[in-house]
């Protein structure tokens, strides 16, 4: 599977939805646990009120229509030393009771007015959410292992192999002039290209390579110019790779894995 730009795109958006969802909830679940560790006091509240919230029906693409219905925000009441306090949680329920039941309150004996109720303490909750949360990640983290290991393997088998077994022997040149000539291949009605170059040996003797038929050579490219790339054995000169840009055949930019003749 060839992880292309639109693939590329596409997991990059799924992955900053998944966190603009879960990172809010994370760090709002985890705010109350984490306040409730630094407080030292706790008790009991005498009394909750309820401000009732009415949520309007509506239609949603996937479940339908979805009745109306009343949430309830609690505001708690609670004594320390003689002194009376209130404090309403963010969080709000459809459960009265549930709301209700939960009036424990943890606050700071230095400031008692600093506090969290009880049920925004619940690290079940927490829990619950971060574990889908790195479940997720490490499905999005493998998926892009795999593309890029799939994806290079691809671009290793789709070399020719005359390229391939020049990468232990073969020594990169560059910057090389070059003529195209006809190949005597024809494809399509259309008589593919090959590229000549010449090379002078440490010997003083000049010895002329041709390519295998090239397919993809557009108009621009001149006849006769300079810029070719090849990698030769030249311990056995019946073996070299010729292209415009060898290293794009790798699917990389020159690591210097060759021996680079200057000219």
């Amino acid at each position: 599977m060839e992880l292309t730009n639109e693939r590329k795109g596409a997991i990059i958006v799924i992955t900053v939805i998944i966190n603009l969802i879960f990172l809010p909830l994370l760090f709002i679940s985890a705010g109350g646990f984490i306040k409730k560790l630094k407080m030292d006091g706790m008790v009991y509240a005498n009394d909750v009120i309820f401000e009732e919230i009415y949520h309007e029906g509506y239609y949603d693409s996937e479940d339908g229509y979805v009745a109306p219905y009343t949430s309830y925000k609690p505001t708690y009441f609670y004594t320390v030393d003689g002194k009376s306090y209130s404090y309403t949680p963010y969080r709000t329920s459809e459960s009265k009771a549930s709301l209700a039941n939960a009036n424990k309150i943890y606050y700071d004996k230095s400031n008692p007015a600093n506090c969290v109720a009880e049920n925004e303490t619940e690290v079940e909750s927490f829990l619950a959410i971060l574990i889908f949360y790195l479940v997720f990640m490490a499905i999005i983290l493998s998926f892009y292992s795999n593309i890029a290991i799939s994806s290079k393997k691809e671009t290793k088998n789709k070399l020719p192999k005359a390229y391939r077994d020049l990468e232990q022997n073969g020594t990169f040149i560059s910057d090389l002039e070059y003529e195209l000539i006809d190949s005597g291949v024809i494809k399509n009605s259309v008589i593919l290209p090959a590229i000549l170059i010449e090379l002078k040996l440490v010997s003083g003797e000049t010895v002329k390579l041709v390519s295998e038929p090239k397919e993809k050579v557009g108009p621009e490219i001149p006849m006769i110019g300079k810029g070719v790339e090849a990698v030769v054995d030249f311990s056995d000169l019946t073996k070299y790779y010729i292209d415009f840009d060898v290293y794009n055949k790798r699917g990389g930019k020159p690591r210097n894995i060759y021996p680079v003749i200057k000219k």
